[in-house]
C-alpha cells in the first residue's frame, strides 16, 4: 500500500503552470535517484523491484487534451464577430452610395431610433448564427457546454450590441463601401490577434495584456470557454459582463452621436 499525494498546479497561466510542473517533475526525479542510490547497493534480491515515486498527471477541464474542446467555442465567437461586426459596418455607407440616406435624413426619425432600428436585425442574425453554431458543435464535434445556454445568450446579447455598435461607428465615418470594408477588416484582425484565440492572454507581455483588456472579443471568448469547459455562470463572469456592458454603451452612444442627420 502506497500513499497518494495530490498536487494541483494552476495552469490558467500556461507558462507559469508549465514551469511549475517542470520543477515538480525535476524534484520527483531527484528524489527517485536518491532512493535508487540508497536501496540498490543493499538490495540483495535482484528480482525485487526498487520502490520509486510514480507520477500521474490529469488535466481538470480538458482531461483528454482534445484541441476541439478549446477551439470550437472560440471559433463560434469569431464567426459571430465577423457577421455582426462586418454587416453593420457597411449598412449605412451602402445607403449613402444608393442615395436612400437622403430620404432618411429628411424623415422625422430620430438618430437614436435609426441606430436602434439598424441594430435589431443584427441581434436576430447573431442569435440565429449562435444557435446554429451550438447545433454544429453538438452534431459534428459532440461538444455540449458544461454550463447553461442561457448564460451564453445573456452575454451574447451584450456582445452583439457591442460589435454592431462598433460597425455602425465605422459606417458613420466612412464615405465609400470599400473604405468601410478596409476599416472593419483592420479592427477585426487586431481584435482576433489579441483575443486569446491562438495565444493565451496570460502568456502575453504586459503591454499586450493592457490592449487585450480593451478588446470585447477577448471577454466574450473567455465567457464561451468558461461556460463550455468549466460550467461557469453569470456570477462567476461578472468582470466580463461589466466590461461588455461598458463597451456596448460606449460604442452605441458614439454611433448615435456620430450619425449626422440633417432635417
Amino acid at each position: 500500500q502506497g500513499t497518494k499525494v495530490f498536487m494541483a498546479p494552476n495552469a490558467v497561466n500556461g507558462m507559469k503552470g508549465g514551469v511549475g510542473m517542470t520543477y515538480l517533475a525535476s524534484i520527483v526525479g531527484d528524489f527517485n535517484s536518491d532512493i535508487v542510490s540508497e536501496i540498490a547497493p543493499t538490495n540483495g534480491n535482484a528480482a525485487q523491484p526498487i520502490p520509486v515515486v510514480k507520477t500521474d498527471s490529469q488535466f481538470w477541464f480538458n482531461p483528454h487534451l482534445n484541441y476541439r474542446v478549446f477551439m470550437v467555442p472560440a471559433l463560434i465567437v469569431l464567426i459571430l464577430t465577423q457577421l455582426c461586426g462586418f454587416l453593420p459596418g457597411i449598412s449605412i455607407v451602402f445607403e449613402k452610395e444608393l442615395g436612400t440616406m437622403e430620404q432618411i435624413n429628411v424623415s422625422p426619425v430620430r438618430k437614436g431610433q435609426f441606430i436602434l432600428a439598424k441594430l435589431i436585425p443584427y441581434w436576430i442574425i447573431g442569435f440565429f448564427v449562435l444557435s446554429l453554431g451550438f447545433l454544429i458543435a453538438r452534431v459534428v464535434y459532440g461538444l455540449v457546454p458544461v454550463g447553461h445556454f442561457y448564460t451564453i445568450y445573456l452575454f451574447a446579447t451584450v456582445f452583439i450590441l457591442t460589435v454592431s455598435g462598433l460597425g455602425l461607428v465605422v459606417s458613420n465615418y466612412s464615405q465609400t463601401l470599400q473604405q468601410a470594408m478596409f476599416i472593419v477588416f483592420f479592427f477585426m484582425l487586431v481584435f482576433i490577434m489579441i483575443s486569446g484565440l491562438y495565444t493565451p492572454i496570460d502568456s502575453m507581455p504586459n503591454w499586450a495584456k493592457w490592449f487585450a483588456a480593451f478588446n470585447p472579443l477577448k471577454h466574450f471568448m473567455v465567457v464561451m470557454r468558461s461556460v463550455y469547459l468549466k460550467g461557469s455562470n453569470a456570477t462567476d463572469l461578472l468582470k466580463e459582463l461589466y466590461a461588455l456592458i461598458g463597451f456596448a454603451t460606449f460604442f452605441n452612444v458614439w454611433a448615435v452621436l456620430s450619425y449626422r442627420k440633417k432635417n
